[in-house]
């Protein structure tokens, strides 16, 4: 009889203690800086060193919050100050490889640095664009409904507006911007990339507060080398309405946005 009432009283203790070991499906925060609160299941708490962050968590962060998070494939993630993202779906293979990998941003500043999963599973989305990710290190920010910005510093990003035109942003630092009219943008010279750099991105200034794993190659932030964009909406909506149009240069998207 004593040893069935032990066994129930460690029963009860070990129900009653949360979950803060990553399980294999869910990822785990590796590093938090003050300010930050982990939202699983609806409760909300003070995110911690060791916290599982499972599909359907939400991360938030204070102004100066920080939280850097890590996945069974490798994957990591930045949460910079004043920010919020939701883990919307991550799903694992035994392997730890993903077989869905979707995150969303309302506001704030954030790095994703993919791990060792087929890239056509990692979609990340904003209210104004999703991005699809090939082999790579990016900055993203959200400035709510008004724009999303994006820094590739490895690799390339898909990156489409709701319209379904899209960009493919390479590695070595490009900037590219996509408003509330769906249209993208870029800096035209070195100082207007430094002002929004300086503006938006502040993990790209910040990286060595950051743990090592989480810092990328910075190279090309200094410079203003531009790439190609779609066409504004307008001058979509013109080219449309040509006889002879033959159909966005841009092209759209469908499913992933890395396809």
């Amino acid at each position: 009889m004593r040893r069935v009432a032990v066994a129930l009283a460690l029963l009860a203790v070990t129900v009653a203690l949360p979950a803060t070991a990553a399980d294999d499906q869910s990822g785990v925060i590796v590093a938090v800086d003050p300010s930050a609160q982990l939202i699983t299941a609806g409760a909300a708490r003070k995110a911690d060193v060791g916290d599982a962050v499972p599909t359907g968590s939400v991360i938030q962060t204070g102004p100066t919050g920080r939280v850097q998070a890590q996945f069974p494939d490798g994957t990591k993630i930045v949460v910079g100050p004043n920010s919020t993202m939701t883990i919307d779906d991550t799903l694992f293979a035994p392997s730890g490889v993903a077989q869905s990998f979707q995150v969303s941003a309302i506001g704030g500043a954030f790095r994703f640095i993919t791990g060792a999963s087929p890239k056509k599973v990692y979609k990340v989305s904003t209210p104004l664009a999703t991005m699809g990710v090939r082999g790579t290190a990016f900055d993203f920010a959200v400035s709510g409904g008004a724009a999303t910005h994006l820094l590739v510093y490895e690799g390339s990003v898909k990156f489409c507006a709701q319209s379904d035109r899209c960009a493919i942003v390479p590695g070595g630092c490009h900037a590219v911007s996509v408003d509330r009219r769906q249209d993208f943008s870029q800096p035209a010279s070195v100082d207007e990339k430094l002002k929004l750099l300086g503006s938006v991105f502040p993990l790209e200034a910040a990286q060595q507060r950051l743990n090592p794993a989480f810092r990328t190659d910075v190279g090309g932030c200094d410079s203003a080398a531009m790439i190609a964009l779609p066409p504004t909406a307008s001058e979509a909506a013109k080219d449309a309405d040509r006889p002879d149009h033959g159909g966005s240069s841009a092209g759209g998207r469908s499913g992933n946005p890395a396809e």
